[in-house]
């Protein structure tokens, strides 16, 4: 695959409308940034969900949730590494 660069992106005209299969499927995309935010929201609540189940499980055994400089680490060394992660999406 070869990428050719284009210019900036200023909108939908700049989008060449290619010939499409006859079986090809549309995107169903969602109106408006709220409706798309609302439906990334369904996705993160239940990793929310998740990980206050693993803590109260981890406390409940009697263990202590401890967030010492080594739980500040990874989270560190993670917020660094999201633009890598997001150029990696783009490429």
């Amino acid at each position: 695959m070869k990428l050719v660069w284009k210019g900036r992106y200023t909108g939908e005209d700049q989008l060449k409308a290619d010939y499409l299969p006859e079986n090809a499927v549309k995107f169903k995309e969602p109106g408006s940034m709220l409706t798309l935010n609302l439906t990334a929201m369904l996705f993160v609540i239940p990793v929310i969900i998740l990980v206050a189940v693993a803590v109260s499980i981890k406390m409940a055994m009697g263990t202590y949730v401890d967030y010492d400089f080594f739980g500040y680490v990874p989270l560190l060394f993670a917020l660094l590494t999201i633009p890598f992660h997001e150029l990696l999406h783009a490429v």
